[in-house]
């Protein structure tokens, strides 16, 4: 491991020299070698206390318990002493714990002096917002609320001494240094190798800017990682998998016994993929879907277990479609457009930020196909139906960060923002469904006709809860899960970019996932429509909005509750994959 030292003048995120407490006269820490760098948000750390050379802040007792003290304990390398810095705007940070997934918290919001810090569910307060300030070669964590210290009580060496807040000082109390525990990992466990924490030797192959140790800042200022899942949430997971954890090692197991996963996986391209309604005909269609979805299975696996083969394989996939793929036809040529780009893009992402040796050239030929046979079909959205918008919107998306694209990527936020209230009723938008974006204005008839006909607009119902009729080829809500990954999704990797959309739609949202798990938990659909649907089963697309809302925002949802645990753990289909195995309670982890 490498030591990263503050560099005030190299990080906007962090505050000038000016800002630290006078420390004339007082005890510092001596000066100590090594190489001036910057500590990034979203990188991984031990702080070692200045106070005793080898002793680290450590949470007491390994405990992931809210309330569980924050103390000076003997550096040992263990995930009590690993902490992720998490950037709140410009100057404060959240520190989070990647195993518990809580935040180093000041508690009770107390603000004065020798008041407790502890670890505690993150909650978005100044109680767990810090800031770093130079001080020689060493730092202070000050707090936001009350801009005092994190402090080593009665600057004592003993282990299991409590760290509390106290007034800045200077001394070696208040002093700490950064140890990464990302740099040198490889892809596996981090992106930055050989050249550590800036783009070194070893540093993120065909990154756009930033830190290939932590969070990537592209040029226009989107995340990196950051499509579906970040390096918070995959590095979550993957400490998880290190004990076997449930439920995340019978996920893992899944993916690996999946085809997808199949370490001879070769893939099957086309220069034209041929897609009619339903796939018929299909040349290309089902090819295509597989390999999207092979290469992103394949980008978790590589990510999650460290096996190089598996990181080949995605590239070998990614690269084999990008050189002789030029267009989508016939009449599902969007849809299909949308479902593979929004699974290629994911596989993609990763791979690009975890060093897994995917050549620049090759990086712009898949971005070159990115432009030119998926964008034109997805850029603007889709007035087909709702499930062909979502997927569209999220396609975009996932096309505009990868390619660091903000402009588009507003975008899409814009097109999402119209879509989902009218693709999820709630009685508060009146006796009938807000029109469809995009399209001219239907009659109360012709809306009813756009919804397939149900007996009554319900909260949470989706304008294709009623779709899926019997013998149709897709089971009952088969469509409406479609529509409702896609905005899930699409949210999810919105919010990595800092964008609420959960948050903005949150009453609409949890409606619609108790809505249909009731009724895939087995209550029965024969009075919800004016045609009887198709017998309803669950898609694995659940995990993701169950964290969001319920771990996250603190919602209760009991029906999606019941039914994640149900179907856990999940596989893959069309543009949802292996949900169990990235979010089944990661709660805030990386965000």
């Amino acid at each position: 491991m490498k030591t990263q030292w503050l560099a005030v003048s190299t990080l906007a995120f962090l505050v000038g020299c000016g800002a630290a407490a006078d420390n004339s006269g007082t005890d510092e820490a001596s000066e100590q070698s090594g190489e001036s760098e910057a500590l990034t948000s979203n990188a991984t750390y031990n702080f070692g206390t200045a106070v005793h050379a080898g002793s680290c802040m450590d949470i007491a007792a390994a405990s992931t318990a809210d309330g569980a003290q924050i103390q000076e304990y003997t550096c040992n390398g263990t995930s009590a002493q690993i902490f992720q810095t998490i950037a709140l705007d410009a100057t404060y940070f959240k520190l989070v714990n990647p195993v518990s997934g809580k935040c180093v918290d000041i508690a009770a919001n107390a603000t004065a002096n020798g008041s407790k810090v502890d670890l505690y569910t993150c909650n978005g307060t100044s109680a767990q917002a810090f800031k770093f300030v130079a001080s020689g070669s060493s730092f202070t964590i000050v707090g936001k609320q009350s801009g005092r210290c994190l402090d080593v009580t009665a600057a004592s060496t003993a282990n299991g001494t409590k760290i509390d807040l106290y007034d800045c000082n200077g001394t070696k109390a208040q002093l700490w240094t950064a140890t990464s525990t990302t740099s040198g990992s490889g892809g596996s466990g981090g992106a930055s190798g050989s050249g550590g924490n800036s783009g070194g030797s070893g540093g993120s192959t065909g990154g756009v800017g930033g830190s290939a140790g932590g969070v990537t800042v592209g040029p226009t200022g989107l995340l990196h990682p950051g499509i579906l899942v970040n390096r918070g949430m995959l590095d979550f997971v993957k400490g998880k998998l290190t004990t076997s954890a449930a439920p995340w090692a019978a996920a893992l197991s899944k993916a690996e016994s999946s085809f997808l996963g199949s370490k001879t996986y070769k893939a099957t391209p086309h220069a034209n993929v041929e897609c009619g309604p339903s796939s018929n005909p299909d040349i290309g269609c089902t090819d295509e879907k597989n390999d999207a979805a092979a290469a992103y299975t394949q980008a978790l696996l590589w990510y999650y277990t460290g096996n190089k083969t598996y990181a080949t394989n995605a590239i070998n996939i990614m690269n084999a479609w990008s050189a002789v793929l030029t267009q989508h036809t016939f009449d599902n040529a969007q849809l299909q457009a949308s479902w593979a780009a929004e699974v290629f893009v994911r596989g993609a992402e990763i791979i690009r930020y975890s060093n897994a040796g995917w050549s620049p050239t090759d990086i712009a030929q898949f971005t070159k196909m990115l432009n030119t046979a998926y964008l034109p079909l997805v850029k603007d959205g889709s007035t087909r139906t709702g499930n062909w918008d979502t997927s569209a919107i999220e396609a975009a998306m996932n096309i505009a960060i990868f390619t660091d694209d903000k402009t588009e990527f507003d975008k899409t936020v814009s097109l999402w923002r119209a879509r989902t209230p009218a693709y999820v009723y709630l009685s508060t938008d009146g006796a009938q469904p807000v029109q469809p974006p995009r399209v001219g204005a239907m009659s109360s008839s012709g809306l009813a006709g756009y919804w397939y006909n149900p007996k009554k607009y319900l909260d949470g119902m989706t304008q294709e809860s009623c779709r899926d009729l019997p013998n149709s080829g897709t089971q009952g809500f088969g469509h409406a899960q479609y529509g409702m990954a896609g905005i899930i999704n699409a949210a999810e990797t919105a919010r990595i970019q800092g964008v609420n959309l959960f948050a903005e739609q949150e009453q609409r949202l949890t409606a619609m996932l108790e809505f249909h798990a009731k009724y895939l938990n087995g209550a029965s659909t024969s009075a919800l429509c004016n045609t009887q649907i198709a017998g309803v089963s669950a898609d694995p697309m659940w995990e993701i909005g169950y964290n969001a809302y319920a771990n996250v925002l603190g919602a209760s949802l009991p029906q999606t509750l019941s039914l994640v645990q149900k179907i856990r753990p999940t596989d893959a289909t069309h543009h949802m994959a292996f949900e169990t195995l990235t979010h089944a309670n990661i709660g805030s982890a990386g965000l």
